[in-house]
This record gives C-alpha cells, sequence and structure tokens, in this order.
C-alpha cells in the first residue's frame, strides 16, 4: 500500500487540505484497495499523424498505336531532312505519325515545331501527335482536349478514342473514362488487341468503383500501458511524497485489431465523394482499465487528377476507455497534394478538431485543436521513398495550464527490398510548451521534449491467402520539466495479420 512520507508538522486544516490534493490525484491511498488513478487524459491530447499516403502517377501509359495492327515495313523513321518535310506535307505527317507510333518524342518534339507552318498540313495529325506528346510528358489536360476535339470533328476516330478514354483513367476521371470504354467495347471492328485492353481498363474501373477495406488483428505488448513515469516520489507544495505504485508503469498484453471501409463515389470529372468508417482497438485481457475502443466515421469531398488530389472530410470520432465512453471528437481535415516532377510530392494539409471528455473530471481538457503539417515526399525508385514533415500544433482548451503549443519534425522512410522484405521506419521530435503555470509547478512553463520511432517489417514472400504477417515496433519517451508526473518512456511491439480487400 502506498504511503505519505515525511508528513509535516502543521495543523489539522491544512493537512486534511494536502490530504484531499493527494486522493485526488492518487499519489496518497488512504485504505487499502481503494487506490485512484490519475485524471488525465489517455494521450494527454496528442493528435496521431498519419501515414503518409503515396499515390503514383502513371505518366505516359501505352497508346492505342501499340495496340493498332502493325503497319507494313520498317518500324524506323525515314531519315529525312526538315526541308524534305517541309516541302511535302503529306511526308511530314507520315513521319510525324511514325514517330508518334515507336515512341520517338524528340522527333516528336522536333517537327511539331514547324508542322503547324506547312501549308497543307493535316490539323488532325497535328492534334494527335500534340496530345501524345503531352500525355508521354504528364500534362493530360491539354492532351485530353486534343483528342476530344479530334473525336468531335470525325466520329470515325475510335483508336483516337480509345486513347482518350485511356488517358481519362490515368487522370482518375473514372466515369467519363467508363462511359468511352462501353462505347468501344460495341465497335465490331475493333481488333482483338485492342478490344482486351478495353475489358482490361473496364475490369480496372470496376474493381475501382467497389468498396476497399483493411483489417488486422493480432498480439500487443506494451511496457507502459497506463502511460505512467517511472519517478517513485513527487514533490508537492514543497512537501515529498511516495506515488501510489498504481500510477508507475506497468505492463499489459492485448490483442490488437483494426478494420477500415471505404468507398470513393465519382460525380463527374475529377470530383469525388468520399466515405470511410473505422473501428481500432485494443483489448488488454489483463488490464481491463486500459482496454479502448475508437470509431471514427468520414465522409466529403474529394478532389484528384494525374499529379494532385485535394480532400475536405469532415469527421466524428468516439473513444470507450474501459468500457465506457470516454473522448468524442468532431472535426475536419483538408489535405492537398502534388507531384511536382517524377520524384517529389508535396503535402500539406490542416486539422481542426473540438475534443470533450466524458467524464466529468476531464473537462478541463474540453477544447479545439488545430494543426498544420507540411511533407515532402522524395521517390528515388520504384522501391525506395523516403519523407519529411513539419508539425505544428495547437491545444486551446478550457484552461491555459492545459493548454499548449506543439511543434515537430518527422523524417521517414518506405524499402521493398529484392528479397520481398518490405520495410518501414519513421522517427519524430516535439517540442511541446504549455500556456500558463501548472497546479505541479508555479516556478516555470511546463516544457516537454518527446521522441518517437516507429519500425514495420513484412516479407511479401509470407503472404498466404490474400494475408500479410506484420511485426511492428514503436518506441516513445517523454522528457518533461515536471519529470514525475509527465516524463515517461514506453515501448510497444505488435505482431498482426493483415489483409485488404
Amino acid at each position: 500500500m502506498a504511503f505519505l512520507l515525511d508528513i509535516p508538522r502543521m495543523q489539522m486544516p491544512s493537512f486534511a487540505r494536502y490530504c484531499s490534493l493527494l486522493v485526488a490525484v492518487g499519489l496518497w491511498t488512504p485504505a487499502p484497495g481503494s487506490a485512484q488513478v490519475v485524471d488525465r487524459p489517455r494521450d494527454d491530447g496528442v493528435l496521431r499523424v498519419p501515414d503518409v499516403t503515396i499515390d503514383v502517377p502513371r505518366i505516359g501509359g501505352p497508346t492505342s498505336a501499340d495496340l493498332a495492327p502493325p503497319a507494313q515495313g520498317s518500324r524506323e523513321a525515314p531519315k529525312l531532312t526538315d526541308e524534305d518535310l517541309k516541302s511535302n506535307p503529306n511526308r511530314a505527317t507520315f513521319v510525324l505519325g511514325k514517330a508518334v507510333q515507336i515512341r520517338d518524342w524528340r522527333t516528336v518534339r522536333h517537327v511539331l515545331g514547324y508542322y503547324a507552318d506547312i501549308p497543307g498540313h493535316d490539323p488532325l495529325a497535328l492534334l494527335y501527335a500534340k496530345g501524345a506528346l503531352d500525355r508521354q510528358e504528364g500534362r493530360h489536360r491539354p492532351a485530353i482536349a486534343a483528342y476530344r476535339e479530334m473525336v468531335e470533328r470525325d466520329a470515325t476516330l475510335q483508336y483516337v478514342r480509345l486513347d482518350l478514354a485511356a488517358m481519362l483513367f490515368e487522370d482518375k476521371q473514372y466515369s467519363d473514362a467508363r462511359r468511352l470504354f462501353q462505347i468501344l467495347r460495341r465497335d465490331p471492328d475493333l481488333s482483338p488487341s485492342a478490344r482486351q485492353a478495353v475489358e482490361q481498363y473496364l475490369a480496372a474501373l470496376g474493381r475501382l468503383d467497389r468498396w476497399h477495406g483493411t483489417a488486422r488483428i493480432g498480439y500487443k505488448y506494451n511496457d507502459n500501458v497506463n502511460q505512467g513515469s517511472a519517478e517513485r516520489y513527487i514533490e508537492l507544495l514543497g512537501q515529498e511524497f511516495e506515488k501510489n505504485p498504481a500510477l508507475l508503469p506497468h505492463s499489459a498484453n492485448a490483442i490488437n485489431y483494426f478494420a477500415n471501409l471505404n468507398r470513393d463515389f465519382s460525380i463527374t470529372g475529377n470530383h469525388v465523394f468520399s466515405v470511410d468508417a473505422t473501428v481500432e482497438g485494443d483489448h488488454y485481457w489483463d488490464d481491463r482499465d486500459w482496454r479502448e475502443t475508437t470509431v471514427t466515421l468520414r465522409g466529403g469531398y474529394k478532389y484528384r487528377d494525374l499529379k494532385s488530389w485535394l480532400s475536405v472530410l469532415p469527421s466524428y470520432s468516439q473513444l470507450w476507455l474501459g468500457g465506457d465512453p470516454y473522448r468524442r471528437t468532431v472535426g475536419a481535415s483538408i489535405e492537398y497534394g502534388r507531384w511536382i516532377d517524377r520524384k517529389w510530392q508535396i503535402i500539406g494539409s490542416y486539422s481542426y478538431f473540438n475534443k470533450k471528455f466524458d467524464r466529468p473530471g476531464l473537462s478541463v481538457y474540453n477544447g479545439d485543436l488545430h494543426a498544420l503539417a507540411a511533407t515532402a515526399v522524395y521517390l528515388q525508385s520504384p522501391n525506395t521513398i523516403f519523407y519529411g514533415g513539419l508539425t505544428i500544433q495547437r491545444d486551446l482548451l478550457e484552461t491555459r495550464s492545459e493548454s499548449s503549443s506543439r511543434d515537430g519534425a518527422s523524417l521517414g522512410f518506405i524499402k521493398v527490398w529484392n528479397s520481398g522484405l518490405v520495410s518501414r521506419g519513421n522517427v519524430r521530435y516535439s517540442y511541446r510548451r504549455f500556456h500558463d503555470y501548472s497546479f505541479w509547478d508555479r516556478s516555470t512553463i511546463r516544457r516537454d521534449h518527446e521522441y518517437q520511432v516507429d519500425l514495420s517489417l513484412t516479407h511479401n514472400q509470407l503472404r498466404f491467402a490474400g494475408i500479410y504477417p506484420r511485426l511492428n515496433y514503436q518506441y516513445l519517451r517523454v522528457d518533461s520539466s515536471v519529470p514525475a508526473i509527465f516524463s515517461r518512456k514506453g515501448n510497444q511491439i505488435t505482431f498482426s495479420l493483415e489483409t485488404t480487400f
């Protein structure tokens, strides 16, 4: 049983006041079996940073020239001078079309420099070559406009329509792409290779236009489930007390679970309505008080194209702790991401959440959270990705002493090894400063240094029946200016089985 050390000599009213404070925060247990737990938020207001989403664009995909019946003769473009082409529009048109067919983009770019000035040039050939080059270089908007103009001028250009449908698919205009592919499917004169491509695109659209999800279940070990400080003594109002043992770090074992279901509904063009539901939690079998379950619902607008996306997603979240309602969160997140070239992606986001705790003793932690994040992603290769970011977070709660500012930085990587091993790692540092003196320390403003490391391993060859085994490790350390209450360290190890559908 915890006990009070070095009881000071004082009058009874003051001693009673000490005891009431100690019992309220759980630092002193007045009788066996009546241990209290420090009444502060489970996560101390920490906003969990979501994983970076890597959306690699498909630029310069196959063209209808690859699917059309092969032309007779050599695949090599004739070796002619610019003067030869400028003096003969038919020859220039042939060379330009041949260069597109064999993907000689250098020649396409060169001939386009003067083709429009050749008297008698073919306007449709000009649109075709410009559109093909724009598509190859990731400029899908002008490419789509050029091919739409061609189809409007000549409705019999089915291979141009096939290119147009493929570009709409690449630009994530799925509803428009589906309509064109369905028109092409009904064309009896389409070549077998082109018909096969149409069916493959329609099958891919069918896979996209359905519910998707992820399910994961596994074992978790947490050596500091109560997020307690290892300091055994605390100084309060000039006196030192031994903490209740229930407040010291202790370990627990859990069944960890996660399930997500989501779907994007195409509205028109690049516009999407998105819905998302997640259930996750830890079922500790040896520490019922820390069992937690979180349900999050999101739904809102997304815009997406080949190189960028924008999402505005309102959300509602409910957390249960120990089987009882614990905290409700209502808010929204705005995210914008863009590939600025073939290697670099930038992501920016703003989030707002209003937090309200269901336990009366935690009402001082009710309030608003604002967070800004900026992330840069470097695609070194299709199998190696590095990313880093900065975050700014402001907790504006009902009391200034619990309100805080947190600024942080993170670095991470994703690596797929030749052996099939997939590794992911992330390190994060945050500096947190509170806005007023706390009950625990009236001489200095509380400041925390937070360090976190996350590692994840899986292996493609260990997949069975669509299920992946995954090993995760997380280390968290908080160095606080009020160490006896808020400094802590923790390790979590999770082994899980995961599947996506």
